[in-house]
């Protein structure tokens, strides 16, 4: 199903087609859509890239290597191979106040400074750092556009848009009904997610980060997540 065949659907369920009531399906459309990709990190979600790290340089800039990164879930510096440690902004303040000079193979990353991950300590060398992050949902505007929800779960998506588009319209009796229907759906879907066996491992290896065979960083208990 593309964009123009999914507000069509939300047009014709509610029996008005006009000019106005179209405009306002696309934009529930893509408010469903953005719902739905942030509720859980769905294994249809969860997209891998690389960071390619510069001598002396504390960050790098996501979206020059990777696109629609919503949330970064892991970091691994792949020579060794080890698990970077994700530290909150606070704490990567508190650690370059510090020490700023010092170059080695990074330990920490952060990722609250918008597009960027900045890296403690700074990179001593080129290094590729695979991520692991969880896609963005972003708006569609062209009838051909297509949605990164597989075809199976796209029912969601009529439902959050036409319940969204009977509250725009004052139906709230009727929205009421088909909201719960989405909100069950949604928690089917996360629930059918969590069954799968694959999904267990890949959550394992790559969101929780946990290999086994490389132990967590130890970060003094000062600059620790607040």
């Amino acid at each position: 199903m593309n964009f123009g065949q999914a507000y069509a659907q939300v047009t014709t369920r509610t029996n008005d087609a006009s000019t106005n009531a179209t405009n306002v399906a696309k934009d529930n459309i893509n408010h469903a859509y953005r719902d739905i990709c942030t509720r859980y990190p769905f294994s249809w979600l969860i997209g891998t890239g690389t960071l390619t790290t510069v001598a002396s340089q504390a960050y790098n800039q996501i979206s020059t290597a990777i696109n629609n990164v919503w949330k970064i879930l892991s970091i691994r510096e792949t020579e060794t191979p080890a698990r970077l440690t994700a530290i909150s902004r606070r704490a990567y303040e508190s650690l370059i106040a510090d020490d700023n000079t010092t170059t080695d193979v990074p330990e920490f990353y952060c990722d609250q400074f918008d597009d960027y991950v900045y890296w403690y300590n700074a990179p001593d060398d080129a290094y590729a750092m695979y991520v692991t992050y969880w896609k963005s949902a972003i708006d569609l505007s062209a009838d051909s556009d297509t949605f990164i929800i597989p075809v199976k779960f796209q029912e969601v998506l009529m439902l959050g848009g036409w319940y969204r588009q009977l509250q725009y319209f004052n139906r709230h009796g009727e929205a009421q009904a088909i909201r719960n229907d989405y909100e069950q759906m949604i928690q089917k879907l996360i629930d059918d997610d969590q069954d799968r066996p694959d999904l267990v491992e890949k959550q394992a290896r790559h969101v929780i980060g946990s290999s086994g065979d490389d132990p967590e960083p130890k970060l003094p208990a000062q600059y620790r997540r607040f």
